[in-house]
């Protein structure tokens, strides 16, 4: 089955990488805005440059090789998908590499963070590669560092997986994230107003913490659908680990860096665009919900839950994304 299942993973790549460069740029949109930065950037234009340092000279060697804005798109795209394509390769069994990367690229953002939020979903690629080599730690810290050097978003992800390295008390993590979604939604405001400072530098859209939700964005506040999306994962991972035994040292890890930062972004959830946040635990959605199901035997007829899991994982993305074109 492997055989078989490789040449459909490297097909699925293959059309996702298309999917990623020719979706059309629309006037003033993301993309659009990174092609203008793309074709002004120049060594002497330093007022055309982004905030994230290495992504302003990688921009700049990609323009030295060739001075075109789709070869630009086709170079991040291809980056973009070998990260998940390496730490897929590295965790998960070769028959069920096409499961999961199906699962993944069809979830909740991932499309989104090829064409629109381009430089954190990059960053969120080379996280995933630092991965591939977790149990080495300064080769772990080096490429995750570099990620941080891409989008400096990725400081949250990096602190929450080094704390959980050697932290790594699941209960007391699931507590405290009870403990601040109890917080958030009592809209205890101080609270929140308080830690904007602390975060601001992360994400130029914690500074909306200051404006009425309806100022900017229709969608701010409180949002249960997120919480419900978020939760799933979690349930699913309790289930695994404590009713299912599943012992797996390097799931456990990465279920206690979801908790951590989905913690983070529950502190946040009053403000605009509050999905760039989440994402930051919501691309470990995939892995926490199949990884259990695709490396050891927990149920009866197991490959009918895997197609289930990743059906569901799919279907959920599906209703989200439309709910949110409302």
């Amino acid at each position: 089955m492997a055989p078989i299942s490789n040449i459909f993973t490297v097909l699925l790549c293959i059309y996702i990488f298309c999917v990623i460069i020719y979706y059309p740029i629309v006037l003033y949109g993301d993309k659009y805005r990174y092609e203008q930065l793309f074709d002004a950037i120049s060594i002497y234009n330093i007022q055309y440059w982004e905030k994230d340092v290495l992504w302003n000279y990688l921009a700049l060697f990609i323009k030295s090789l060739y001075d075109n804005s789709q070869f630009y798109f086709a170079i991040i795209a291809f980056i973009y998908i070998y990260g998940y394509y390496k730490f897929s390769h590295k965790y998960i069994p070769p028959s069920y590499n096409f499961v999961f990367l199906l699962t993944t690229f069809g979830s909740m953002g991932f499309i989104n963070y090829g064409v629109n939020t381009i430089r954190a979903g990059f960053a969120l690629s080379i996280l995933f590669l630092s991965l591939v080599y977790e149990k080495k730690l300064y080769k772990f810290l080096l490429i995750a560092s570099i990620s941080i050097l891409f989008h400096k978003s990725m400081v949250i992800p990096v602190l929450s997986l080094y704390l959980t390295r050697y932290y790594k008390n699941t209960n007391t993590y699931l507590i405290i994230w009870l403990c601040i979604l109890t917080l958030s939604y009592l809209g205890l405001s101080s609270f929140i107003e308080s830690l904007q400072g602390i975060f601001e530098n992360v994400d130029e859209r914690v500074a909306y913490l200051s404006q009425t939700e309806n100022e900017l964005y229709d969608k701010a506040g409180f949002r249960f659908d997120f919480v419900l999306y978020s939760l799933m994962p979690i349930i699913s991972g309790y289930y695994y680990l404590y009713k299912k035994n599943y012992d797996n040292p390097f799931y456990r890890h990465i279920y206690n860096t979801y908790l951590v930062i989905n913690s983070f972004w529950l502190i946040v959830i009053r403000i605009p665009f509050t999905d760039r946040f989440a994402y930051l635990s919501w691309v470990f959605f995939p892995f926490i919900i199949l990884y259990p199901l695709l490396t050891q035997r927990l149920f009866k007829r197991q490959y009918v839950k895997i197609i289930l899991a990743s059906f569901t994982v799919l279907f959920i993305n599906f209703i989200l994304s439309v709910i949110n074109t409302q």
